[in-house]
Formats: C-alpha cells, structure tokens, sequence
C-alpha cells in the first residue's frame, strides 16, 4: 500500500514538472512571438534577453546551493526531484533554447523546436508515467508514448510543411533513449543539425 501512495505522488510530482515545462516552453514560445512581430532584430534581442536570463538564473542556483533563500526554492523543491542539482533541468533547457538561437536564425525553425521540446517531451513522459514509469534506456516509453510525441507535435507540419514529420520522429526516437543527455538540451541539438543540414 505505501509503494502505491509512493509511486503516486511521485506520478503527481512528475506531471507537476511536465505541466511546468510545457507552460515554459509555450511562454517562450509567445515571447519569440512578440519579439518578431515588432522588432526586425528580434534575433538579437532574444538571444541577449535569453542569456540575461542564464546569468540570473546562474545566480540564483548559486545562492541556493549556498543555502542563501530564494523565491523559486519551493519550485526547486518540488520540480528538482529526478535533477543532479537543483534547477538543472531548467539550465539545460534555458542552454538549448541559446543553442537554437546561437545556429538559426529562422523564426520557424526557432519556434518549431522549442515546440517539440516543450510539447512532445512532456507529452511523452507525461503518458510514461500514466502507465507506470520504469527506468531503463528506453526510458519506460511505449509505442503509446511515441504515438502521443508524434500526435501532439504533427501540427507543425502546417506551418512547417512535410520537412518537419523525419524530425518529428527523430525527435521521439532519440528522445526515449536514455544517453545521460538531458532531454532539454538533446532535443534542440537535434533539431539545430537538422535544420542546419536540411
């Protein structure tokens, strides 16, 4: 009985910290909006506001791993669990986010993969642990949680056209397999190389 009220809270921790990165990534995504509607450097301008942002958050991390208080320690708290230290997965995902800036320069391409890193990866581990999430190099994904990337992420294919489902798909493989690369990181990377090569 309390392995069940375990791994249930511990589902509930999980969806907390998928819906908070899907909320994350829909924000950025509306931010690289704005930014392009109504400034023709909106490059630049988001590159320097995402690596202000790194710096701050750096910060922050620093004074928490120095036991100093900050605002955001209950979100460290309660979203860090499955992170080395605390906000990692937050760093990398604010890295791969700079990584995309850095290599495109195409608002699509920008705003596709921060939406399939954002959508498709919470979807996917969403659905994992829906259906009882184990650890392996697969991630505890299923064809389920592949259909559920692919579904939620074919979408793009309206404004992006057909070249985006091989990344699509690419995406979910690579994505289910545990390289000790984070998923925040590993996803745009991917999506930089293809972009770039393609």
């Amino acid at each position: 009985m309390f392995y069940l009220v375990a791994r249930n809270l511990e589902a509930k921790s999980e969806l907390g910290r998928q819906i908070v990165h899907l909320i994350v990534g829909i924000l950025i995504i509306g931010g690289l909006a704005i930014l392009w509607k109504f400034s023709a450097y909106w490059h630049m301008l988001a590159l320097a506001i995402t690596w202000f942002t790194l710096i701050l958050y750096c910060s922050v991390i620093n004074l928490h791993s120095r036991g100093i208080k900050t605002p955001i320690d209950p979100l460290f708290n309660y979203l860090g669990k499955r992170d080395r230290f605390a906000g990692e997965g937050a760093l990398w995902y604010l890295l791969g986010v700079m990584l995309l800036l850095a290599f495109l320069d195409r608002f699509l391409y920008v705003i596709s993969s921060v939406y399939i890193l954002a959508v498709g990866d919470s979807i996917a581990t969403i659905y994992s642990y829906k259906r009882g999430y184990k650890r392996s190099f697969f991630k505890g994904r299923t064809w389920l949680s592949y259909l559920a990337f692919f579904i939620f992420t074919l979408p793009l294919s309206i404004f992006a056209g057909v070249k985006i489902i091989p990344l699509i798909i690419l995406c979910a493989v690579f994505e289910s397999l545990d390289f000790r690369i984070n998923d925040n990181f590993l996803i745009p990377v991917i999506c930089a190389i293809y972009f770039t090569v393609f």
